[in-house]
């Protein structure tokens, strides 16, 4: 019910309590000098009745300024109550599209690393498939030289020292045997293999570990969605 409304109630109420106070005192006071006939007998009970009839104007006005005073205050309060469930759902919506914006940056940093992962271990009959696979890979190119597609805010750094460190290994391997002849580039090779393969078991292991993390996220942004919701309904009953 609006304000407007309320005020109508209440002003009829009071006009109402007005008249059946005069009523009554028109029909068992002591002075009966009163026609009953309307209009004239409100002008008369007023008359007769005068301290009577201005005591119950002034309740009456009192009992209005009263409501008055009630409704603004009520007002504000449902004023202060819409804006704290606003701002409570404008931080949630800036969460919700925070943990939405993390679990995409996950699934393109997943994306990134097994893309490289696939690369790494592609299978060859080489005596020192990783050294030489490394090398190759650098010699190309192929290896990431920013954090950009795998930055994430629970594990970029950790992606990125894991991808970063078999960079810069195959970009020595890859220095090293450009500078080598021919005839000992297979020594060499045998030489990097385990250095290769200790960096390749890490890189794959640290890409295992983005699973997880992605179900956690999504487990976030699903909470922060029902909690969108009941805020909206919160929002809508205030």
């Amino acid at each position: 019910m609006n304000r407007r409304a309320e005020g109508a109630i209440v002003v009829l109420c009071v006009v109402s309590g007005i008249t059946v106070a005069l009523a009554m005192a028109v029909a068992w006071g002591p002075k009966q000098e009163c026609v009953l006939q309307i209009p004239k007998i409100i002008g008369c009970a007023i008359g007769a009745y005068e301290g009577l009839a201005g005591g119950l104007i002034a309740a009456g006005g009192a009992v209005f300024a009263g409501w008055l005073a009630w409704s603004a205050a009520r007002d504000q309060i449902d004023l202060a109550k819409r804006q704290t469930a606003e701002g409570a759902l404008l931080n949630l919506e800036a969460l919700h599209a925070s943990a939405e914006f993390e679990l995409s940056r996950l699934a393109t940093a997943k994306e990134t690393m097994l893309r490289l992962k696939e690369r790494l271990l592609e299978k060859s009959n080489d005596t020192a498939p990783q050294a030489r696979r490394l090398a190759e890979m650098s010699r190309r190119q192929e290896f990431l030289s920013t954090s950009q597609d795998i930055n994430t805010q629970s594990m970029g750094g950790k992606l990125w020292e894991s991808a970063n460190r078999l960079r810069m290994l195959a970009q020595h391997i890859e220095s090293r045997v450009s500078t080598t002849s021919a005839e000992n580039r297979p020594g060499l090779f045998q030489l990097f293999e385990p250095d290769a393969a200790a960096a390749i078991e890490d890189f794959c292991a640290v890409t295992s570990e983005i699973d997880p993390f992605i179900v956690k996220q999504q487990m976030v942004v699903n909470d922060l969605k029902l909690g969108l919701t009941e805020a909206h309904r919160k929002l809508d009953r205030n």
